[in-house]
C-alpha cells in the first residue's frame, strides 16, 4: 500500500514541478512583455518551445524529486517513524514549504503554493487517526508556522464561510491552538516527528498565539474547543460584589438590571474563555522543561539555540499577565502567595539574566518586549513590588516622561491591590491558626 501512496506523493511534486515551471514561466514573459516598450534594445520572446525552457521544467521535476526523495528517507526510513502512507504526502507537502521559505507568505508570488499543500493534506488525512497529534502538527507546520517566524498576520485569519479552501479547516488561529493543544496532550505516536517538531515547536506558537488573541484581537471562542465550552457551560456564575448590587439594586427598573446581568454574563463568558486560554497555553509550556529534559536532541538544538528556552519563558510570561493575572485578580481568587505570581517573579529573573548573558538580538529583544516594555510588563512590575513587596526586574518606560507613580492612582491597579492585600490577609490569618 505503501507504494501506491508513494507513488500518488511522487506524481503531485512532478505535477506541481510542473505547474511551479509554467508558473514561472508566465510571470517571466509578462515581466519582460511590461519591459518591452521602455527598453531600445530588442527582448527575445519567451517561448515554450525555446529548449532552455525545457531544460528549467526539467531541472524542477530533478530537484523537486530528489528534494522529495530525501524528505521521504528522513520521515519513513526511522525505526519510529509512524504512518509511513501518510508520509510520503508530508514529504510532497516539505517540497512545496521548501519554495513558500523564500518570500512572505502573503506576497502574491507564493501565496498561491498554500493550495497545493492543502490538497496533499487532503489526500493524507483519511490515513492518520483523528485523535493522534500529528494531523494537528501539519496544519502548524506548513500553514501557520511561515507567518508565526515573522509574527506577521495573514489574509485568512478567520473561518471563511465563502471561501471552501478555508470553510472549517483554514483559520490559523485555530491551527495554532489545536498544535498547542496536541503538544498538550502529548498524543503523538511518530516519535520522530514529535522530537524534531512539536517539542521544538511549540514556545514560538505559544507566542504567536498571544499575539493574534492580545494583539489582533481574535475572538476566544475560534481557540475554545467544545470540551472547554461544555465544561464552562457547567460552572456556576460568580459575580463580583459591585456587579451583584447592579442586577439586585432597588433604584433601577427591572429591565436595568436584566441588561446589567446580560452584560455581566457575557463578560464573565468571555473571562472564562480567556483564562481556559492562558493557563492552558502556559500548562503546556511549563511542563515542556521536562520534555527536553528527557530527549537527546532538544538537549543537543537548546546549546546551540538558547533563544528556545528564552522564546519559552517570554510565553509564558505572556499568558500569565494577559490572561491568568487578570481573570484571578477579577474574581478575587489570588494572593502575592499564588503559584502563578511566585514563578511569574522567576521568569522574569531567568529572561532577564539570560539577555544579560547570552550575545543574542533576539534574547535582547524578547526581554524588552517582555520585561523592559509592554503595559502588562509595567502593570505587574508596580502591583506587585506596591503590594506584595517583592523586587521585580526590568524597568518603566520612561521614553515620555512617565514614572512609576501613574499607576498609584488608576482604579485598576487599586483594585488589583486590594485584592491581593486581602487575600494575603487572610492566607496569613489562615496560618496563626
Amino acid at each position: 500500500m505503501i507504494i501506491f501512496h508513494f507513488s500518488m506523493a511522487w506524481l503531485s511534486v512532478i505535477i506541481f514541478s510542473l505547474i511551479l515551471g509554467l508558473f514561472g514561466f508566465y510571470v517571466v514573459a509578462f515581466i519582460l512583455g511590461c519591459c518591452r516598450p521602455f527598453i531600445q534594445k530588442e527582448i527575445p520572446k519567451v517561448s515554450l518551445k525555446n529548449p532552455w525552457t525545457k531544460r528549467l521544467f526539467l531541472f524542477l521535476v530533478g530537484f523537486n524529486s530528489f528534494f522529495y526523495f530525501q524528505q521521504c528517507y528522513e520521515w519513513i526510513s526511522p525505526k519510529e517513524s509512524a504512518y509511513p502512507s501518510a508520509k510520503c504526502y508530508y514529504a510532497a507537502g516539505n517540497v512545496v514549504a521548501l519554495y513558500r521559505a523564500f518570500l512572505s507568505p502573503s506576497n502574491p508570488i507564493t501565496y498561491w503554493l498554500v493550495y497545493p499543500q492543502r490538497i496533499l493534506y487532503a489526500m493524507a488525512t483519511p490515513l492518520i487517526p483523528q485523535e493522534d497529534g500529528e494531523l494537528a502538527l501539519w496544519r502548524y507546520h506548513w500553514f501557520v508556522y511561515p507567518h508565526a517566524r515573522d509574527f506577521s498576520m495573514p489574509h485568512y485569519l478567520y473561518e471563511s464561510n465563502t471561501n471552501p479552501f478555508l470553510r472549517k479547516e483554514g483559520a490559523v488561529a485555530t491551527f495554532t491552538w489545536e498544535f498547542i493543544k496536541a503538544v498538550h496532550n502529548d498524543n503523538f505516536s511518530d516519535k520522530n516527528i514529535r522530537e524534531h517538531h512539536a517539542l521544538r515547536d511549540l514556545p514560538l506558537a505559544a507566542l504567536y498565539l498571544d499575539e493574534m488573541y492580545n494583539h489582533e484581537k481574535v475572538p476566544s471562542s475560534i481557540f475554545v474547543t467544545p470540551e472547554a465550552e461544555e465544561v464552562i457551560a457547567h460552572k456556576p456564575m460568580v459575580y463580583l460584589e459591585w456587579q451583584q448590587n447592579k442586577i439586585t439594586s432597588q433604584y433601577l427598573t427591572q429591565e436595568k438590571k436584566d441588561w446589567y446581568k446580560e452584560r455581566f454574563d457575557e463578560q464573565w463568558l468571555v473571562n472564562q474563555k480567556s483564562y481556559y486560554i492562558a493557563t492552558t497555553a502556559y500548562e503546556a509550556l511549563n511542563a515542556l522543561a521536562s520534555k527536553w529534559e528527557n530527549s537527546p536532541l532538544m538537549q543537543k538544538e537548546l546549546k546551540q539555540h538558547p533563544s528556545l528556552e528564552a522564546t519559552r519563558i517570554a510565553a509564558m510570561i505572556a499568558m500569565l499577565e494577559r490572561g491568568a493575572f487578570h481573570y484571578k485578580l477579577n474574581m478575587n481568587d489570588i494572593s502575592c502567595t499564588h503559584p502563578y505570581v511566585l514563578h511569574y517573579v522567576a521568569l522574569r529573573e531567568e529572561l532577564k539574566a539570560m539577555a544579560d548573558n547570552t550575545a543574542s538580538l533576539l534574547i535582547d529583544n524578547l526581554e524588552k518586549r517582555y520585561i523592559e516594555g509592554g503595559i502588562g510588563a509595567e502593570l505587574y512590575k508596580y502591583v506587585f513590588e506596591h503590594y506584595c513587596n517583592y523586587t521585580l526586574v526590568g524597568g518603566y518606560d520612561t521614553r515620555f516622561g512617565s514614572k512609576p507613580s501613574k499607576y498609584a492612582q488608576r482604579p485598576l491597579v487599586l483594585d488589583y491591590g486590594k485584592v491581593l492585600l486581602e487575600n494575603q490577609q487572610t492566607n496569613n490569618t489562615t496560618k496563626e491558626k
